[in-house]
């Protein structure tokens, strides 16, 4: 994790391993807070045996994302996989924002549901 408070010059690097830090320093770095994480499950070969697909917990990890990024519009969320952004939020306070084309399309499917189960409208979705 690397964070940095606007009223100071200098932030703060921290490592930490299986639960232990493992480094702090400061750090030259902008404004703000990064959170990385690496091999979350390295070491629990018990959580390991309940673990779906790759492609199932990154989507659940992103839909988690998603719901933070909607209840925070104030802060940047980034999801990367090997090098390549899953998803990105801007981290804005305007509200006239356009939503993201995947959680439109969510949200749209969504309502199409409660439309038909109410039956206003005879739809299969």
């Amino acid at each position: 994790m690397t964070t940095r408070h606007h009223e100071q010059l200098e932030g703060i690097q921290i490592s930490v391993e299986a639960g232990k830090l493992k480094e702090a320093s400061t750090i030259g770095c902008p404004v703000g807070t990064t959170i990385e994480v690496q091999d979350l499950f390295f070491n629990t070969p018990a959580r390991r045996k309940y673990l779906k697909t790759q492609a199932a917990e990154t989507g659940q990890v992103s839909d988690l994302l998603s719901r933070m990024a909607l209840a925070r519009p104030d802060v940047k969320f980034e999801l990367r996989l090997s090098g390549k952004t899953v998803f990105h939020s801007l981290g804005t306070t305007l509200l006239k924002m356009p939503l993201p084309a995947s959680l439109a399309m969510k949200m749209s499917r969504a309502c199409l549901r409660l439309i038909t189960r109410a039956n206003i409208l005879p739809l299969e979705v």
